[in-house]
């Protein structure tokens, strides 16, 4: 009742004077990501390749993409898709994710998502992830795939620094027994990503798996920092 599908703007609610199939008004026009490391997909406002890109590759999946910048507007939605129960975000979330995968030219064979813990998931109800990655299905013509099962609850994420995300995800996933993913291209889905540490471990358990390459697409991407020495 609060927001009304196709017709309130997804980010300040606001009433929609236009038919649009991105769900915003002009007045919330979000700022694309266009400047980023080729790699990783972090924003960046000079380009070129991050520190943690440079020469030896710091990440386990080939590259990675988002449409927008976590902290340029988008968080509110994020916020909503993960805490608020939104599930009629992902719908027009998905648009400019479809852009996203369009312009980078990757074609994947399998499209798949960062799972939930049993117990996350049926506290929150739903997986994020897995939403998206069924809006997008049809906008990319891939059925979407659960290939990857979370076997650690691990603690929240958020407010670590990366050394300890890595090693809290270390070990938290694994390939479905009846997954085959031998010699496959991978799109692999998630709402943010921050420092790389969840979908790097699931591209380690994919390419693990025999996955050929791993391209992860979220919505929102972190700003790069520099590499303290």
């Amino acid at each position: 009742m609060l927001y009304p599908d196709g017709i309130t703007c997804i980010v300040c609610g606001g009433e929609l004077d236009r038919d649009t199939k991105y769900g915003v008004c002009e007045r919330c026009a979000l700022p694309y990501n266009t400047s980023f490391c080729p790699v990783c997909g972090r924003h960046s406002k000079l380009g070129g390749y991050c520190d943690r890109c440079k020469g030896k590759r710091d990440f386990s999946f080939d590259i990675a993409r988002a449409p927008f910048v976590f902290g340029d507007g988008i968080e509110g939605v994020v916020h909503a898709l993960k805490y608020g129960n939104a599930r009629w975000l992902p719908k027009y979330l998905a648009q400019f994710m479809a852009d996203s995968y369009f312009e980078c030219g990757q074609n994947a064979d399998i499209l798949t998502f960062v799972p939930l813990h049993r117990k996350r998931e049926k506290k929150r109800g739903y997986n994020q992830a897995a939403l998206l990655s069924a809006q997008l299905a049809p906008l990319i013509e891939k059925e979407p795939l659960p290939i990857l099962t979370r076997i650690k609850d691990t603690k929240n994420l958020a407010r670590m620094k990366r050394d300890a995300r890595l090693k809290e995800i270390e070990g938290a996933f694994e390939l479905l027994p009846e997954a085959d993913v031998a010699d496959k291209n991978i799109l692999l889905i998630d709402d943010v990503l921050t420092a790389g540490a969840t979908a790097g471990e699931c591209a380690r358990v994919l390419k693990g798996g025999g996955a050929k390459s791993v391209f992860v697409l979220t919505l929102a991407t972190s700003v790069i920092r520099p590499v303290l020495q």
